[in-house]
C-alpha cells in the first residue's frame, strides 16, 4: 500500500472529511487548549514534540495524560469491523460460497477447529493492579531478529480464491505492518528481488527425497528467506465434509471458476485418501541442514515426545499447530497442548503457536503460557478477501492494538515479562 493512502488526522490533502475526523480534530483542539484545566504551556510543548510510536500515526495530547495511540486509518468501510471476527462475514459476502467453505472448513465434524478457539476460554487472566504501564513493549526476539510485535502470518494455500494477486498483496501488507510472512519460496523470492518482501520464512509440507529437499533449501537461501518452516502434520488430506458436498475441484482455485458443470477431476470425495508426503521422517531434518544454513522451524508439534525429537534433530523453533483443524479431527486445541510442548522444549528453542487466535487477549494468554509468538491464518485471509492489502494490514494492526490494551489493562509492561502466574485455568486440574 502506498503510505499516502493511510489517513492521518493531521494530513490536509484533499479528501472527503468524515465524522470521525471532525470528532478527533475537536478532541485534539479541546485537549490542547490553554483553557484546559491542569495543562501548562511546558506540558503542551512537551506533548507536541513527543516522538510518535513506530507504526502508529497519532498521539494526541489529552489533559497532560499519556498520549492516545491510534493505529493507521483507512476508509470507513475498512475501519468498520471492530474486531477480527467481523472480517469473516465481510469476506464471505464478497467471495464465492465454494471458496468460503474451502477456507472455513475443518476436518470431519470440525471438533478440533472449534477447540482451537474454545481453548482460550479455558484460561482467565490474573490482572495485576497499581503498576506503571505508561510504556508498553510488544517487541520480541525471534531467530536472532528483533520484531515489533509477536504476530506472524501463517502459511495458507488457495489464496487465488480471495484475490487476483494474493501473495504479492500479502507480502506488501506484512512488510507495512511489521509481520513475518510464512509463504511459498517461489513467490517470495520474486518479491524480494523487487524490494516488496517482508522478512519471510518459506513454508513447505516436506519433500519425499533428499534431492528435492536440497533443491528447496537452496532456492530459499538464494531467494532471501530467513528460515524454512516445514509442516509435519499433513501426510494426507483430511476429510472435509463441506468441501466434499460442494464437489470442490482443486483446478477451480487458479481459475476462480466455481460453476463448472464438469464432474470434478481433482476433487474431494468421501473416503478418499490423498497423499502429500507420507514417507517423511526425521531424516528430513538432516537433508535440510546439509543443504542450507538457514534455521529450520518445525510446525505441527502437539506432544512432548515430538517436541523433544524436534530439538534433538536440529529444529531452531517449534510451532504448536494442528493445521487449523483441517487434517485430523479429535485433536485437542493448541492452547491445551501448548504447556506440554513448552515444558518439553525447556527454553532450548522458541515455541510458537497458532489456531483460534482472534483477540489481543488470546495473544496475551498464549505468551503467558510460554509461546514466543503466534501465527494467524484465516483472519488475515478474511481481511484479504474483504479488502485486499489494506484489509490484511488492518487485521494485523487491530490485533496488535488489542494486545497493547490487554497488556496495559493486565498490569503488564512487556511481553517478555509474561509467565504462567498471569493466568489460571477456568478450572484447576490436579496437574496444573
Amino acid at each position: 500500500m502506498d503510505e499516502t493512502s493511510r489517513t492521518n488526522i493531521t494530513d490536509h490533502s484533499p479528501r472527503r472529511a468524515t465524522r470521525r475526523d471532525a470528532l478527533r480534530r475537536f478532541a485534539s483542539f479541546t485537549g490542547a487548549s490553554p483553557l484546559t484545566r491542569g495543562v501548562t504551556d511546558d506540558q503542551q510543548e512537551a506533548q507536541a514534540t513527543a516522538p510518535e510510536e513506530p507504526g502508529y500515526l497519532s498521539q494526541e495530547p489529552l489533559r497532560g495524560r499519556v498520549p492516545i495511540i491510534r493505529p493507521p486509518e483507512y476508509s470507513d468501510e475498512i475501519m468498520a469491523p471492530v474486531n477480527l471476527h467481523e472480517f469473516e462475514g465481510l469476506a464471505k459476502a464478497k467471495i464465492s460460497p465454494m471458496a468460503y467453505d474451502y477456507i472455513a472448513a475443518g476436518a470431519a465434524d470440525e471438533l478440533t477447529m472449534r477447540a482451537n478457539s474454545e481453548a482460550f476460554d479455558n484460561y482467565w487472566i490474573r490482572r495485576r493492579a497499581m503498576t506503571d504501564v505508561r510504556q508498553i513493549d510488544t517487541s520480541i526476539e525471534l531467530l536472532g531478529e528483533r520484531r515489533e510485535h509477536p504476530i506472524l502470518l501463517g502459511p495458507a494455500g488457495a489464496m487465488h480464491m480471495l484475490h487476483e494477486d494474493p501473495y504479492r498483496t500479502i507480502a506488501r501488507a506484512a512488510k507495512n505492518s511489521g509481520a513475518i510472512y510464512v509463504g511459498g519460496a517461489a513467490n517470495m523470492a520474486e518479491f524480494t528481488q523487487a524490494g516488496e518482501a517482508p522478512t519471510w520464512w518459506a513454508s513447505t509440507l516436506g519433500s519425499p527425497t533428499q534431492e528435492e529437499a536440497a533443491t528447496l533449501a537452496k532456492s530459499v537461501e538464494d531467494g532471501g528467506g530467513s528460515a524454512i518452516c516445514v509442516s509435519v502434520d499433513y501426510p494426507y488430506t483430511g476429510a472435509r465434509d463441506r468441501v466434499i458436498r460442494n464437489e470442490f475441484d482443486m483446478s477451480m482455485i487458479p481459475e476462480r471458476n466455481y460453476s463448472t458443470s464438469e464432474p470434478p477431476a481433482n476433487g474431494f470425495q468421501s473416503g478418499m485418501i490423498q497423499a502429500y508426503v507420507p514417507n517423511m521422517t526425521w531424516r528430513y531434518m538432516d537433508w535440510m541442514h546439509a543443504a542450507s544454513n538457514l534455521p529450520i522451524v518445525v510446525k505441527g508439534i502437539i506432544t512432548a515426545e515430538d517436541a523433544h525429537l524436534s530439538v534433538e534433530n536440529g529444529a531452531q523453533a517449534v510451532v504448536v499447530s494442528n493445521h487449523g483443524g483441517r487434517t485430523l479431527d479429535g485433536i485437542r486445541g493448541t492452547m491445551e497442548v501448548l504447556p506440554e510442548v513448552v515444558d518439553a522444549v525447556a527454553g532450548r528453542v522458541p515455541v510458537l503457536v497458532d489456531g483460534g487466535v482472534r483477540r489481543g487477549g488470546d495473544v496475551l494468554k498464549a505468551l503467558a503460557l510460554g509461546a514466543r509468538a503466534i501465527l494467524i491464518g484465516r483472519p488475515y485471509m478474511w481481511g484479504l478477501g474483504a479488502f485486499g492489502q489494506e484489509g490484511v494490514q488492518r487485521v494485523i494492526e487491530l490485533l496488535h492494538g488489542e494486545l497493547r490494551m490487554a497488556l496495559g489493562n493486565a498490569g503488564q509492561t512487556s511481553v517478555s515479562n509474561l509467565d504462567r502466574t498471569l493466568i489460571r485455568r477456568a478450572w484447576l486440574p490436579r496437574e496444573w
